[in-house]
């Protein structure tokens, strides 16, 4: 029961796209204001103390605007909003006196792929300040699970994008891309059947001058 609705959740996530199909976009002629990203968005990430947590409030600031009309962020819909609704009500730990597997309820999936999910609609609608804030935890809090890596690539994704499309500019995103990039590297290139993904870590961190070739000891 709990697979099968943990499956149903899932495609529920995954079928979000922007209204009207791909032509969307175009329909999107000014930047569009967030009036309410949902709740969990300001928790996602500690509130700022220290450089990092700077770079990432300057970064992840909403809602953004876009010097190219066609990038800015699309109207979420009701229907959306539900959706998102549902997987942050839905996207249970599991419970601490029932050990590992037993989520809060029929319906609940493991917060990797939740967490997965949320960044993805977010992602789908150009919000991409949501959407990095919450592919970043999908990378940084659950790096084991088979879904962080995806996470991390449209983290970086999210980044790039408002590193160089936001208006007025947003020189924090580009250190963050930078310095991120390295940190997967050092984290997943020592992995088997990540190449690909490694040269392209390690040709983003070289390009934006970050830490280097090194890895946190």
């Amino acid at each position: 029961m709990r697979i099968a609705g943990s499956l149903a959740l899932a495609g529920f996530a995954c079928a979000a796209s922007p209204p009207n199909g791909a032509a969307a976009a175009v329909e999107v002629a000014k930047p569009f204001p967030v009036e309410n990203p949902g709740p969990l968005i300001e928790e996602a990430r500690p509130p700022p103390t220290n450089e990092r947590a700077r770079l990432e409030t300057a970064c992840f600031a909403s809602p953004w605007h876009s010097r190219n009309e066609g990038l800015g962020p699309k109207p979420l819909s009701d229907q959306t909003r539900e959706r998102l609704d549902l997987l942050v009500r839905d996207c249970k730990d599991a419970y601490p006196d029932q050990g590992p597997g037993r989520f809060a309820t029929p319906f609940a999936i493991p917060p990797p792929e939740c967490h997965y999910g949320i960044g993805r609609i977010y992602f789908e609608y150009a919000h991409y300040p949501e959407s990095a804030r919450w592919f970043l935890r999908v990378a940084d809090e659950h790096a084991d699970a088979d879904v962080s890596v995806y996470g991390a690539q449209l983290y970086l994704e999210s980044l790039n994008v408002l590193a160089t499309h936001a208006e007025p500019p947003r020189p924090e995103c580009k250190q963050l891309l930078g310095r991120d990039a390295q940190r997967f590297a050092c984290r997943w290139c020592a992995k088997p059947d990540t190449r690909e993904l490694c040269e392209n870590l390690r040709r983003i961190a070289k390009e934006l001058a970050s830490d280097g070739d090194g890895c946190e000891k």
